[in-house]
């Protein structure tokens, strides 16, 4: 069994990783400015809500992604509800739960997670704290953009962008 903890582990990324990260945090910071300048008012109001249940809709199920050192990553939503769980060597290694939320301010996507608990791993009953990240539904994928809007404390702690499938069996 695999004792270390998973999200606390080092990568050495280089310079070009802390380049690409400052270049897509500056395309979506002025991607939220120009919705904000670019949008007129209007007096006509649609509930955010119903645009966002939507994508909240989208995202229901089961989403699997490789890790980069071979681990496996499971996020499940069920409602606004969502599990994600880090299988090491076929053994569930870390898991937490968290109520979520989306919005959309243009044409970027946001996902942000309430405080939830963590249900398996070394700090199991421990609170975890909110985070969110940009995200897009692209032809069955969902592609993540983790550290980029909060300071970095989501799992793995590190700005990185992420790709999740749709599991196949």
């Amino acid at each position: 069994m695999n004792t270390s903890n998973p999200l606390n582990k080092s990568h050495k990324a280089g310079k070009s990783k802390a380049v690409i990260s400052t270049i897509i945090a500056a395309l979506v910071i002025g991607a939220l400015a120009s919705c904000r300048e670019a949008t007129p008012p209007t007096t006509e109001k649609k509930p955010a809500v119903e645009k966002n249940q939507g994508d909240l809709t989208k995202l229901q199920g089961k989403w699997t992604c490789m890790a980069d050192w071979g681990q496996r990553w499971v996020k499940e939503i069920n409602g606004n509800k969502e599990t994600f769980t880090i299988f090491s060597e076929g053994e569930a290694v870390y898991s937490h739960t968290h109520t979520v939320s989306v919005s959309k301010q243009g044409p970027v996507r946001i996902y942000a997670t309430s405080a939830g608990q963590i249900t398996i791993g070394e700090h199991k009953g421990e609170a975890t704290e909110p985070f969110s990240f940009i995200y897009k539904l692209n032809n069955g994928s969902l592609i993540e953009g983790l550290g980029l809007l909060d300071e970095v404390n989501h799992p793995g702690n590190e700005s990185r962008i992420v790709t999740w499938k749709r599991p196949q069996d």
